[in-house]
């Protein structure tokens, strides 16, 4: 059984160490971003089995935010599996039924953050 990849996209670098260190130690494949466009080249060098992404903020001119990298992601695949996370203040379940993707509030806990990594990789049932 082969490791899943995961992207992780945070425009805090602090952020995306803290998650490569905690997902690495799982035995996850991962790969971090920090703009949208570093995202958009980075799924399409791995085709990871999952995204876990922030609103990427600091993108140049806000030209390419999370609405259009979620939809472009989607275009390319429409299976595509997407976890968004951040603290943005919004209400989770609104988020999620207006961009159909999980929202996990930050901070978290390391534990709610592998149960829905888990939870989203099992949905297929199927041996990497």
């Amino acid at each position: 059984m082969s490791k899943y990849t995961i992207i992780v996209a945070d425009d805090t670098p602090e952020i995306n160490e803290y998650y490569e260190e905690i997902l690495s130690e799982r035995g996850f494949e991962i790969h971090t971003a920090e703009k949208g466009l570093d995202l958009l080249n980075k799924y399409g060098q791995t085709k990871a089995d999952l995204i876990i992404m922030d609103t990427l903020d600091s993108e140049i001119n806000k030209q390419l935010q999370y609405p259009e990298v979620i939809n472009i992601l989607r275009e390319i695949n429409p299976d595509i599996k997407i976890l968004f996370a951040s603290g943005l203040n919004v209400n989770p379940k609104e988020f999620e039924e207006e961009y159909k993707v999980p929202f996990l509030a930050k901070p978290f806990q390391p534990f709610d953050l592998f149960k829905k990594i888990s939870e989203m990789l099992s949905e297929d049932n199927y041996e990497k």
